[in-house]
């Protein structure tokens, strides 16, 4: 007996196969745009902050400047995900400059507290946490 899904019916449950191939590509496609792009808005915010504030603008206005720069940089990263070749090439092109940029952000002063890094952003704009 088939449903309209064309899924076999045993017994009152269905039997789904396991994850093909595509649908796997396609999920970690999704990981990388999410948390790669995450952890490059995160790296982005902490980099520019520290580099607005640097050439003298307000701390609050670099830390504003920088959170809006990073909203930018995620929605670039979840693009780039999907667009490239490969997974490999997408997670290189997502994870790379996140790594860069943080690492930017640690060895100028300002730290990346937890996974966020917005600790030191929150500190350059004077915010109590």
């Amino acid at each position: 007996m088939t449903d309209s899904a064309g899924l076999r019916a045993t017994a009152g449950f269905r039997s789904f196969q396991k994850p093909s191939r595509y649908a796997l590509l396609v999920a970690s496609r999704a990981f990388i745009a999410i948390a790669g792009g995450y952890a490059l808005s995160c790296a982005v915010a902490a980099a520019s902050a520290v580099a607005l504030a640097a050439t003298g603008m307000p701390r609050a206005d670099a830390a504003m400047a920088a959170t809006m720069l990073a909203f930018s940089a995620h929605a670039l990263a979840a693009m780039w995900a999907f667009g490239c070749a490969t997974v490999r090439r997408a997670a290189a092109w997502v994870l790379i400059p996140a790594a860069m940029l943080a690492l930017a952000a640690w060895l100028s002063g300002v730290g990346l507290t937890g996974v966020a890094g917005l600790a030191g952003v929150a500190g350059l704009a004077g915010i109590e946490s």
